[in-house]
């Protein structure tokens, strides 16, 4: 009940917020996002390690064509790294993967501000396309056997699309901090195998459809204003008098 009633009072203060953005203004964001996670798992005489890590950073431009609205274009990098190992009493496995990917596409962004207050809600919903290169190395050792290893890689391009919400803060009325956590996603991906040892290749379609709100999808971003702020005005007048 109690939950609702926090829900309600938020979305009446947001219906009743004041104009802080104006028609005409641009908008300059840059963002970034960090991702690790490190485990170990243990079954029936049998140890995995697991030791993930992502990093990705992107810039956009944005033209308020009203007082809540922005409409823009985008760009970022990523990469990642990801490390498998299993040992058991007979053989150990081990796995490293590098994914480098970069993209460029175009926006749309609701903003709002929440009544009388420096803080905001927005609803962004962007559509890109996509570079992805993932190379993989693996090393098979057995019992008194020489270890085998296979490499691999693949290259391939794309599209995504994806609905994110998120919150800001204004520090002034030219610069906003921001956080996303999370969002959902479709991408779909023409991509080319190729493998070292035994030098064959194929193609392939990949797909994927990701729905996720935690902690380790936060996005931070740091958001400039330029343009006539009708606010900033508006202040300067009311110090004058």
């Amino acid at each position: 009940m109690i939950k609702r009633q926090f829900l309600a009072a938020l979305l009446f203060l947001s219906i009743q917020s004041f104009a802080q953005f104006n028609k005409g203004q641009l908008m300059i964001n840059g963002s970034a996002h960090y991702y690790s996670s490190k485990y170990n798992t243990n079954s029936n005489d049998r140890i995995e390690k697991i030791n993930q890590q992502q990093y990705s950073g992107g810039v956009s431009l944005g033209y308020f064509f009203s007082n809540h609205f922005v409409a823009g274009i985008d760009g970022g990098v990523g990469s990642g790294r990801n490390k498998i190992e299993n040992i058991d009493t007979m053989r150990r496995n081990y796995n490293l993967g590098r994914d480098n990917n970069s993209w460029m596409g175009a926006f749309l962004r609701y903003n709002q501000p929440i009544y009388h207050s420096k803080f905001g809600v927005f609803l962004r919903v962007s559509g890109d396309y996509e570079l992805r290169k993932y190379t993989s190395k693996s090393e098979y050792t057995f019992v008194n056997s020489p270890t085998d290893i296979y490499t691999s890689e693949r290259k391939g391009h794309g599209y995504s699309c994806s609905l994110s919400p998120g919150l800001f803060y204004f520090v002034n009325n030219r610069l906003s901090l921001e956080t996303s956590i999370g969002g959902i996603s479709y991408s779909l991906f023409h991509m080319k195998e190729t493998s070292a040892n035994s030098f064959d290749s194929y193609t392939f379609k990949e797909s994927s459809f990701n729905s996720s709100f935690s902690i380790s999808s936060i996005w931070l971003g740091v958001t400039f204003y330029l343009g006539k702020n009708k606010n900033e005005s508006s202040t300067t007048e009311t110090n004058k008098e």
